[in-house]
């Protein structure tokens, strides 16, 4: 990551370099960085319901969010979809627009910063 980048919310990548330590993770692997991340220290998990601190509601809420506005969007077979971002929810908003019938998908991410 540029030294003076500002990481958004939910940032994907691929994975450059990782320590001797870490386990279970692949240099060249893509990842997401969750907004909702779990904690499995948290009063809920201690108690036994790890899924109250939001740790179970990551992927849902994200493939939801995208899937549902390709649905709201009313798009038929054959119709042309252009999906700007494509973080999870845009990758999900692609998705469910070929889903529903979409012939042709355009979608783009702007990797500079807007002047």
């Amino acid at each position: 990551m540029a030294k003076g980048l500002t990481v958004d919310h939910e940032p994907v990548g691929v994975i450059e370099k990782l320590g001797s330590a870490v386990q279970g993770y692949q240099e060249g692997q893509r990842m997401i960085a969750g907004a909702i991340c779990p904690n499995f220290n948290s009063y809920a998990a201690q108690d036994g319901a790890p899924s109250q601190d939001g740790s179970y509601l990551v992927a849902s809420s994200r493939c939801g969010c995208g899937f549902v506005g390709a649905e709201n969007a009313n798009i038929k077979i054959g119709d042309t979809v252009v999906v700007f971002a494509q973080g999870p929810i845009g990758l999900c908003a692609t998705a469910g627009a070929k889903l529903r019938g979409a012939s042709f998908c355009c979608s783009g991410q702007r990797s500079a910063p807007c002047a």
